[in-house]
């Protein structure tokens, strides 16, 4: 089963696990409203509920009202970087830790090497495969 086909309402991940939720929320933080409304498009058309905001601030003030499943983070954003908003969110909503998705135009930035050293938290390399982060959301989710 492929990443964006949908058994039974539930998107599968990489390795063709259904996941456990149907319409699964994900936070889409972009600052470029484009990359946001595609994401929000795939995702809606992998199984998945797509809330777009447009900065990390924005992010968290969602977080505050609404049970977000997974996040989607580009790294360079006006105000607060990526890697910087999985901090906080990894403080403050500690389940959402693990089920966050960095996504980077500049895969060789130090910050973000170190970042991917880490381990914890995939790093996407953006221009990206939709079907590939549909993939690795299912992954997410499944655990």
């Amino acid at each position: 089963m492929s990443a964006l086909e949908v058994g039974l309402g539930r998107p599968a991940g990489r390795n063709g696990s259904a996941v456990t939720s149907t319409l699964a929320t994900v936070l889409v933080c972009d600052d470029d409203a484009s990359v946001r409304a595609l994401l929000t498009r795939v995702l809606h058309r992998a199984g998945y509920r797509g809330v777009p905001v447009a900065s990390a601030r924005e992010a968290m003030d969602v977080l505050e009202t609404t049970v977000v499943d997974a996040v989607i983070a580009d790294h360079r954003m006006r105000g607060m970087t990526g890697i910087e908003l999985y901090g906080l969110i990894a403080q403050r909503h500690p389940g959402l830790g693990s089920r966050f998705l960095l996504m980077t135009g500049d895969p060789n930035d130090d910050s973000v090497i170190r970042f991917a050293q880490g381990g914890r938290i995939p790093v996407l390399a953006k221009p990206f495969n939709l079907i590939e982060i549909a993939g690795i959301l299912g992954d997410l989710l499944a655990t």
